[in-house]
């Protein structure tokens, strides 16, 4: 027997399971289901007693991967035929996300599903016009054959702003503070604060998050050093009563620590989750997306702080997009002088 569900949250990172959980608290949603594409979002999600589907497994290539779209629209509108459908997604300018949209929209009806923007980071700063991108990638023959080859896959037309928000189909936007202000008003809503707790009860604690900085050449091995050596003259300078080294899941190299650090051990999903109950005051490191979400999460209880991000082997101009973001929301760019 299929469960009729009115709330269902399609989530791919760690950020979006965090703001639908604070989506679900705050607007008291009841029996939301959760489809996960992580074994450790599912993990969690699971033990925090949220009801939560796998999805994670699609097949490799392009017909295994149609055949793993199929299974999953097949799956969202199951839930759909049992009556209305609010469905979550993070934008509509990726394949599998707007594949799925569309799916939904084409098969139960666009009066019977609501979509939903999660937040999304870094992405709900830019403004970008969809027009140009969509025309290339709706055109793409592979994709055509598919659609017509299984029937019951659709694309969904954007048109406005990249992810969809001008999109009549979209009915809200959910937003951290301080982001999403190219969004429509009467969309736009805003994710409480992840932490209210006031500064005196902050410890003066700072984390340093590590990096595989030279992993694929990112950067010079002495400009890590270097990096690594400003991060603690800063420290020292600010004068923390504690230094916690964050490593980096998928490096055992322990860039961007020294020795005067003690290892952070934590069970929380993430980074970010791991602040909601054991604060600090700095959160420290290179180009860590964690810095950037720390701040949209927590707003000024924490300093973050980038150090040497300008010296990242990248597109010039996406290292500047890169570095606007991050000083938009107020991480602090510390600059780290280069090389003789």
């Amino acid at each position: 027997m299929v469960l009729a569900i009115k709330h269902l949250f399609f989530v791919e990172t760690e950020l979006q399971a965090l703001s639908a959980i604070a989506i679900v608290r705050t607007e008291f949603l009841s029996e939301p289901l959760f489809l996960v594409t992580s074994k450790s979002i599912l993990k969690y999600l699971t033990e925090k007693g949220y009801s939560v589907e796998y999805v994670g497994n699609r097949p490799r290539g392009w017909f295994g991967r149609f055949i793993g779209m199929l299974e999953l629209t097949d799956q969202v509108c199951r839930y759909g035929y049992m009556g209305s459908l609010t469905l979550y997604v993070a934008r509509l300018d990726t394949f599998l996300c707007n594949v799925l949209v569309g799916s939904c929209l084409k098969r139960l009806g666009i009066n019977n599903v609501d979509i939903c923007l999660l937040p999304d980071g870094s992405l709900n700063l830019i403004k970008e016009d969809a027009s140009e991108r969509w025309n290339n990638e709706s055109r793409n023959w592979l994709k055509k054959i598919a659609y017509g080859f299984f029937g019951r896959l659709a694309l969904a037309e954007i048109y406005g702003e990249r992810i969809g928000a001008d999109m009549d189909v979209v009915k809200r936007i959910y937003c951290f503070n301080g982001l999403g202000e190219h969004y429509p008003e009467n969309k736009k809503i805003q994710i409480p604060s992840f932490n209210d707790i006031g500064d005196s009860t902050i410890p003066n604690t700072a984390i340093v998050v590590g990096q595989p900085l030279s992993r694929a050449g990112a950067m010079q091995d002495e400009i890590i050093l270097n990096i690594t050596q400003a991060i603690k003259n800063y420290l020292d300078s600010v004068g923390v009563d504690k230094v916690l080294f964050a490593p980096h899941p998928r490096s055992d190299k322990n860039e961007l620590m020294d020795e005067a650090y003690g290892i952070l051990e934590h069970d929380s999903l993430c980074l970010e989750e791991y602040l909601q109950d054991n604060p600090a005051a700095y959160i420290v490191s290179c180009s860590s997306t964690v810095l950037f979400n720390a701040k949209l999460m927590y707003g000024n209880s924490i300093e973050s702080v980038a150090v040497g991000i300008e010296h990242l082997q990248a597109v010039p101009e996406s290292l500047k997009g890169m570095m606007e973001s991050y000083s938009n929301i107020g991480v602090r760019l510390l600059p780290v002088p280069p090389l003789d």
